[in-house]
């Protein structure tokens, strides 16, 4: 019998035939040989050839040995990929990777190619009116509810101060207003304030402006009325831009994607949000912070279409502790004492003796402690009771971008992403999951080519 010897250099995980004939050479079958594994003896020295034809099959030339004079022997192997290339080329297969461009999707995320340890970062940063001054939002009891005023650091010091900083001098003028004003409707008028935050911005604009009042007295001084919305800013600093991955083109839109492209969008009281890249769908984002009266931020974070890509929520400010210790006018007064007896109570009680003043029936109806010093209240616009969320710089809003490159890419050698039912009728790289085949002469032959395709091979 005849066999055409070839010397060809091929990819085992290929399907690549020799062309031509070939040399064809009188060979004789080796008794006792399997098919898939041959030996053949002949005359010929074939020590020249590595890959030969035989039987409508194709072989790898593994062994050659010299048996005596004008005898010869070889040993084969079969090639279950060139030997089945018609066969594979006309099988529907699901397509994981491919260098073919027709089934390769090239928006799909790749996990196959590895990148530089430390990335490249990018930073766009914008000033969004945060300062360290700040200013309050006051909460207190009025006749219509609950209030809320914004008002800065001096209009909160002289409210206190006309309550409770006057001159000793001054006590009995000041306390004498104060009680005449609200009669007997005044039982504490620190008790009218519910509480007091620190805002680390500006009173916003808008909102109407009224005098404060605590209960029914007038404080004379003027801040801004909120409901519960307090501030709200869309894009402050102007629409965020952010940088397509240097090394994506048409073919590598996967390097957009968290793996490759990482992105987070810092807001003050929120920290950092992560955002997904591949729903930018665009060059820039849009960022909506809103601050309730408590303090309560939240942040949303949209693209060009207006879709939310993150939303995330925090606080801002801190509380500050404003709290007297409840004296009660009220009581006083329907002891029976008058209003200049109330006065001279409390002068009487900054000396620490209130009991000498009044009878023990009028002494027993008042709260104020051991003297005036006691309700003066504890006042820390920054610290004590909480703080503030703050970094470095208090007033900027940014972006950071994290770009990690690729160290190489082969698409030759090992494809892009296609995840398709497909014909393998182009030549090109191919990986296979679960292969179907249900061709060849054997299993031997069968589990050759399901596991090269499983692996990745090379139809050419």
């Amino acid at each position: 019998m005849d066999a055409a010897f070839y010397t060809l250099d091929k990819r085992r995980d290929s399907t690549k035939q020799p062309s031509g004939t070939g040399t064809v050479i009188s060979v004789t079958l080796k008794e006792g040989s399997d098919f898939d594994y041959p030996v053949f003896l002949m005359q010929t020295n074939v020590t020249a050839f590595n890959y030969m034809k035989w039987n409508d099959h194709y072989y790898y030339i593994t062994g050659r040995r010299f048996i005596h004079a004008n005898l010869f022997e070889i040993s084969c192997e079969i090639d279950a990929l060139a030997s089945c290339r018609g066969s594979i080329k006309s099988s529907s297969q699901y397509v994981l990777r491919t260098s073919v461009e027709t089934l390769a999707n090239y928006n799909l995320i790749d996990n196959s190619y590895a990148t530089e340890a430390e990335p490249e970062l990018w930073h766009d940063r914008k000033t969004i009116g945060m300062t360290d001054a700040g200013s309050y939002i006051l909460v207190t009891k009025g006749g219509n509810g609950i209030n809320y005023y914004g008002i800065t650091e001096s209009q909160l010091n002289s409210l206190l101060s006309s309550l409770l900083a006057t001159k000793q001098e001054n006590l009995w003028d000041t306390i004498s207003n104060i009680g005449q004003t609200l009669g007997p409707s005044f039982l504490n008028v620190m008790e009218y304030i519910v509480g007091c935050r620190w805002m680390p911005f500006p009173i916003p604009s808008g909102g109407v402006s009224q005098n404060i009042y605590l209960g029914y007295w007038d404080s004379g001084i003027s801040g801004k009325v909120y409901t519960t919305q307090l501030n709200l800013v869309s894009n402050p600093g102007g629409a965020y831009s952010l940088t397509v991955h240097p090394e994506t083109d048409a073919k590598k839109a996967f390097m957009n994607c968290s793996q490759y492209h990482q992105c987070k969008v810092y807001v003050p009281g929120c920290g950092e949000i992560p955002i997904d890249f591949a729903k930018v769908n665009g060059s820039s984002i849009n960022v909506s912070i809103s601050v309730d009266v408590s303090g309560a931020v939240t942040a949303i974070i949209k693209n060009n279409d207006g879709e939310i890509l993150a939303t995330n929520y925090g606080v801002l400010g801190a509380d500050v502790p404003i709290s007297g210790s409840g004296f009660n006018l009220g009581g006083i007064i329907s002891a029976g004492s008058g209003a200049g007896t109330v006065v001279s109570a409390i002068a009487t009680a900054a000396t620490g003796g209130f009991g000498a003043a009044l009878g023990e029936a009028a002494a027993g109806a008042i709260e104020i402690g051991t003297g005036i010093a006691a309700a003066i209240p504890d006042v820390n616009t920054k610290g004590g009771a909480g703080s503030y969320y703050i970094v470095d710089d208090l007033e900027l809003l940014g972006v950071t971008e994290a770009v990690y490159k690729l160290t190489a890419q082969a698409p030759t050698q090992q494809g892009y992403p296609s995840m398709k039912i497909a014909t393998l009728s182009s030549n090109g790289y191919y990986q296979i999951k679960n292969p179907q085949v249900d061709f060849g002469d054997d299993l031997t032959i069968k589990g050759l080519i399901e596991n090269y395709m499983r692996i990745g091979f090379y139809i050419e």
